[in-house]
């Protein structure tokens, strides 16, 4: 059995069900609400390898343009975590702000960013970011681990009544682990299962879109699509070889080509 065709062709039967389009995104999007699609992207383990990780940092000072290890400013803090796990963040909050999935309040999980403004709270420019350690979704609240000009890495609460009551803007979610046989119709659920096991593939007229996984490199993927590494670059205009969990690579080659 030629494994690369059967998933191709039970890939095809999958998004023709859920819409006839050769956009995997657009299939998501005009199948799954909002809250869903929040949930599709939701990993637990990750986001708990995460906090295991950031909380490690704890009582580490305040620097401001500090990108860590030893001091950090927020955005420095966030991104040095995130990138441990091979995601890669924007320098500054506003920057990291315009990344990841935007979120509802009762979508937010451990894990999520949150942002808020600065000093300045009648200002409508982000100022400040941290992780989401803890959600109480009774009380409407959660608590983020950050870096504080006051005290450095430390744990906080929204609300807290007064300073990040006054400043809460919006939460993201950055970690990407997409679970489409859980929101499935459960009639398609198992031809699914065995279609897209190690990778998701968007049928395209020329090309196809690859989605990075752990473990990931151009030199390997390049291998896997019979191609260059300066090719999958120049395809996506990548300025270096870095590549991060979840990004995707668009392939110009016929994948009936690639070994």
């Amino acid at each position: 059995m030629n494994i690369k065709h059967t998933t191709r062709n039970i890939a095809f039967i999958f998004f023709f069900y859920i819409g006839m389009t050769t956009n995997a995104q657009e299939a998501i999007d005009s199948t799954f609400s909002t809250n869903e699609k929040a949930k599709l992207r939701y990993n637990k383990p990750k986001s708990d390898s995460i906090l295991d990780f950031a909380s490690k940092h704890i009582g580490r000072p305040y620097r401001s343009g500090g990108k860590g290890p030893h001091s950090f400013d927020c955005s420095g803090y966030t991104g040095y975590i995130f990138s441990y796990f091979g995601y890669t963040l924007n320098a500054s909050s506003s920057s990291q702000y315009q990344q990841g999935e935007k979120l509802n309040f009762d979508e937010i999980r451990r894990g999520d960013l949150v942002f808020f403004k600065g000093r300045n709270s009648r200002s409508s420019r982000i100022g400040h970011v941290g992780i989401v350690c803890d959600i109480d979704t009774g009380n409407k609240s959660f608590k983020f681990i950050h870096a504080a000009v006051n005290g450095g890495i430390k744990i906080d609460m929204y609300p807290d009544g007064y300073y990040y009551s006054k400043r809460y803007v919006g939460a993201k979610r950055i970690i990407e682990s997409p679970q489409e046989m859980d929101l499935i119709n459960d009639d398609f659920k198992e031809i699914v299962a065995e279609s897209i096991k190690d990778e998701i593939i968007e049928e395209g007229k020329e090309h196809l879109i690859y989605i990075v996984k752990k473990g990931d490199n151009l030199f390997r993927i390049s291998k896997k699509y019979n191609c260059t590494i300066n090719e999958i670059k120049e395809w996506n205009n990548l300025k270096n070889n870095k590549i991060s969990i979840g990004k995707k690579l668009t392939i110009k080659k016929d994948i009936r080509n690639s070994k």
